[in-house]
């Protein structure tokens, strides 16, 4: 039978705490070890408390079970009780029970929580992580659509323009490039999008072409016609 209620996860070294709840305790606590051993724990206290100790150093205890409705009440309780919100002391990072998810900020708040972000430069090292989280991710049609609904008649501030035109981008693989180049081999463009593409590059002044370059406009148009 599952248990629902509150729960604690402790350092024994340390002392410090973390406070939860869950309508299916064991179940709730084998998510928070895979979560930690993976490195992917929302408290990033607790996560560098396990990194730091390992596994062994914690163990997990029931506190009180408690019905549904009585969940985030108690959870507030033991917080209080346990310090779990101090820094010296535990591990939650929020002061109050409950979870994020589904919370809604006022105007006013996320107002002040885009000016906190404004003018944030990441580091090296955090653009680097962001970037290897990435490699190998594939977008479901359901996401892709989300976003394309966002980005729908979005229109570019002249700074952003001008910012992007100035961006210094790293050259392009030859895998990389080898996979564009096949996209557009099997991919014969529309006439609609041929004329967006003729429209959008009318009056722009290029240099002379290089030897290489026609070379590969010749083979790319050759290949066309093959198909």
């Amino acid at each position: 039978m599952r248990a629902c209620g509150i729960y604690a996860i402790e350092n024994i070294i340390s002392g410090r705490v973390y406070v939860g709840s869950s309508t299916n305790v064991k179940r709730r606590w084998s998510e928070h070890q895979s979560l930690l051993q993976n490195s992917k724990h929302h408290s990033i206290r607790l996560q560098r408390s396990w990194a730091k100790h390992g596994a062994s150093a914690f163990v997990f205890r029931l506190l009180e079970s408690a019905p549904l409705e009585r969940l985030t009440e108690r959870e507030q309780h033991w917080m209080t009780e346990l310090s779990a919100a101090d820094l010296k002391l535990g591990f939650n990072v929020l002061p109050n029970a409950g979870t994020p998810k589904g919370r809604t900020f006022s105007p006013e708040t996320i107002a002040k929580m885009s000016a906190s972000q404004r003018g944030r430069v990441l580091s090296v090292e955090t653009r680097a992580k962001i970037g290897a989280k990435s490699i190998g991710r594939t977008l479901t049609d359901a996401q892709k659509a989300v976003i394309s609904k966002r980005h729908a008649g979005k229109v570019l501030s002249p700074d952003t323009i001008a910012k992007l035109t100035g961006r210094k981008l790293p050259p392009l693989s030859d895998a990389h490039k080898a996979s564009i180049r096949k996209h557009h081999l099997g991919n014969p463009r529309s006439p609609e999008v041929r004329m967006r593409i003729s429209q959008s590059l009318m009056g722009r002044k290029h240099g002379p072409m290089s030897d290489s370059h026609k070379a590969r406009i010749s083979a790319a148009q050759k290949a066309r016609r093959a198909q």
